[in-house]
């Protein structure tokens, strides 16, 4: 009985929300709260660093969403166009979205060319940039924990961690530098806003259930997405990582 209502859960869980993981949801869904709020249906949006899902998988289809990336996997989101591409070069015209889309994209990225990431990023936006990353020592200090017990659960380094303690968190100071020269370089004015996102130890927490190997935890953490209209309110500090909102003045 259990098991079938079990079953029965997660095809509801698989219909209502596909391809939908929790702790990624919790890093987009503030992302497309703010677009839904600023921009009309059909809107072109750059996700830079997207994969082969990304802001597309959370949008349900209202937006044009073009995704960059470097490397593709073989499953595709079908509301999803992809370009490979590096983010330090994108190959496109200036102000030819209107906005642009980078969550935990910019701690996979060498440190000399982050600020060439971003200069990028404004050049082809025409109305807002987000930019969300992990930053300071608690999410330091979350990653090696969970970097050591995904090693033990798995018998093996998770890669995206690794990339994380290779490369260094991004540094906001650094952040906010770079947004101040790609505004000179790219000869555009705007302002910014930084929000919060995902309190750390939700945070934690969600990454010790989802990177169990205890089947109950594991699937304890995919029903958790019932619990989302709860755990959107959980941004509360200390925050796990921070979300920039460049907004671009108009120049028309």
């Amino acid at each position: 009985m259990l098991r079938k209502f079990n079953r029965r859960l997660t095809k509801y869980l698989e219909t209502k929300y596909p391809n939908w993981d929790v702790s990624i949801a919790l890093r987009y869904l503030p992302v497309v709260s703010d677009l839904e709020n600023n921009f009309k249906a059909g809107a072109a949006v750059l996700d830079v660093g997207s994969g082969e899902f990304g802001l597309a998988t959370y949008t349900k289809g209202k937006f044009d969403i073009t995704g960059t990336d470097i490397d593709f996997g073989r499953h595709r989101e079908k509301n999803l166009k992809i370009v490979k591409a590096s983010a330090e070069k994108l190959p496109f015209k200036d102000s030819s979205f209107d906005a642009v889309v980078s969550v935990d994209m910019m701690e996979h990225l060498p440190h000399h060319i982050r600020k060439k990431a971003v200069s990028e990023m404004i050049r082809v936006a025409k109305g807002r940039v987000y930019l969300s990353f992990p930053r300071g020592a608690i999410s330091r200090r979350i990653d090696g924990v969970i970097s050591r017990y995904y090693k033990f659960t798995h018998g093996a380094e998770f890669p995206f961690l690794r990339e994380h303690v290779q490369m260094g968190l991004p540094a906001t100071n650094d952040i906010e530098s770079f947004i101040k020269y790609s505004f000179r370089e790219n000869k555009k004015t705007g302002r910014v806003r930084k929000k919060g996102n995902t309190n750390s130890l939700v945070w934690f927490i969600l990454l010790l259930l989802g990177f169990s190997e205890v089947k109950l935890f594991t699937s304890f953490y995919h029903k958790l997405l019932f619990t989302l209209p709860i755990l959107k309110l959980a941004h509360f500090p200390p925050t796990y990582r921070i979300m920039y909102i460049v907004v671009l003045d108009s120049h028309d």
